[in-house]
């Protein structure tokens, strides 16, 4: 538990202008196994490679908490908050 090192996939705009390197807070030492690797954006290392971001489409999850995790964090959120600002759906949405 506490601050670790997360392994970024640079292709992902959720990381603009967060170094390699960067620490996050982790309030605990869940494991998540994802069924689809493709998903996995970040990863970190915790007796063994542990799954730390998962994208799906325009929804992500952390294993962290970037409330918690100072600048790092911040920039995360402003990256998220910018990506939902941009994001255009592939598909059409039904209002009914």
């Amino acid at each position: 538990d506490g601050w670790n090192t997360v392994d970024l996939d640079r292709s992902q705009n959720l990381f603009d202008r967060i170094d390699d390197g960067a620490h996050f807070f982790f309030d605990h030492s869940y494991k998540f196994y994802c069924k689809h690797e493709r998903e996995v954006i970040a990863t970190c290392s915790y007796g063994g490679e542990v799954v730390a971001v998962l994208r799906k489409d325009h929804i992500f999850a952390t294993q962290f908490h970037p409330e918690k995790s100072q600048k790092n964090g911040l920039k995360l959120l402003r990256n998220y908050l910018n990506f939902v600002k941009n994001y255009t759906p592939n598909t059409k949405r039904i209002i009914k």
